[in-house]
This record gives C-alpha cells, structure tokens and sequence, in this order.
C-alpha cells in the first residue's frame, strides 16, 4: 500500500491533496491495482513511470502553492538562521510518532532564505500577517530542526549562532552556539 493511499484511506490527507489525489487516481488507473489479498501493486506500462514522475514533480508544486505561507524575520543584531545542505524541513506533532509527509494537513514547511529570513507553509495557517517577528526562542527552534535535517555540513554568519538541545542529566532544554556543538563533535 502506497503512503498516500494509507493516508487517504485514514482522511488525513488535506482537503486540497485529497482531490489532487483522486484527480491522479482517475488520470491514471493503471496505478494501483487491488489484488485478492487487498494488497496494492505499481504497474508501469511503457513510459509510464517517465510521465508519472513528470505529473509527481508538478503535483509537489501545486501542493505547495496550496499552502499558506509566511515569513518569519529574525530581529535587528539577531544572529539569525543558520541552514544547511539540506535547507527545508518539515516540523509537525503527531501521536505514536508515526512520520508524516509534505501532503499532510498537520505540517509546516521551513526554509531559511537568507539568515535574516525563513519562510514557514501550513495547510492551517489562519494567520493574517504574511511577515512576523521571530522571537530568538523560535530562532534557535528553527535551528535546531536544520542541524537535525542537515546531511554534512551547516552554514551560518558566526559560530555564535544558537540552537536548542536537550540536557539528559537535568531533563532540561538549553541554548547553545554552534561553537559548543563543534567543540563537543571534535
């Protein structure tokens, strides 16, 4: 069974994907195929699967202009955001941490654009403002998910910027710069 087809089959896709699903669904109906054991098979008929990543590729497109974006602006002398070679991450709250995914209704998309500004995108955001004050707490919040995102390497203005972790003595959350990071991984 396919991740989204679990995920339709729960309701917990968003209302916008749900129907780019179905629409997908009808488009192709070689895709899925019930077998007897209510199990699903991917069949590709020749050039199938070259026009289905093609029609993927633009589906993710629409599914992020379907979310409601806002930009969040680090203050003035802030140290701001940090990012990553892998720059974009996917914060959401879940029960069982059970993984979810871009499509689902329950997250928010990061990206830092600049280490002044990161844009944020939810299916729920009823916000009316399109650009906010980040807070330094929620700077260093944002940090925190793109170390944990990144693959090697982190890029940032100073080795001062902040970013929060966990004290597993004290059971508390601390700040820390990225130079207590480096010093504790050499």
């Amino acid at each position: 069974m396919t991740m989204y087809q679990a995920l339709y089959d729960q309701g917990t896709l968003a209302e916008p994907v749900r129907s780019k699903y179905e629409e997908l669904l009808n488009k192709h109906p070689d895709f899925l195929e019930e077998e007897q054991n209510d199990e699903y098979k991917v069949n590709f008929t020749s050039g199938s699967y070259f026009q289905m990543a093609i029609d993927t590729q633009q589906e993710v497109y629409k599914h992020l202009n379907l979310r409601k974006w806002i930009l969040l602006k680090a203050p003035e002398g802030s140290l701001g955001f940090i990012t990553s070679d892998r720059p974009a991450f996917l914060a959401y709250e879940t029960k069982n941490n059970v993984p979810l995914g871009l499509i689902h209704e329950k997250t928010i998309l990061f990206f830092p654009i600049s280490n002044k500004l990161l844009v944020a995108g939810s299916f729920e955001n009823q916000m009316t403002r399109v650009t906010i004050d980040a807070t330094e707490g929620l700077i260093a919040t944002c940090n925190t998910y793109t170390i944990g995102y990144a693959n090697q390497q982190i890029y940032a203005s100073s080795e001062d910027c902040r970013f929060m972790s966990y004290n597993n003595k004290t059971k508390t959350v601390i700040v820390q710069s990225l130079t207590a990071l480096y010093n504790h991984n050499k």
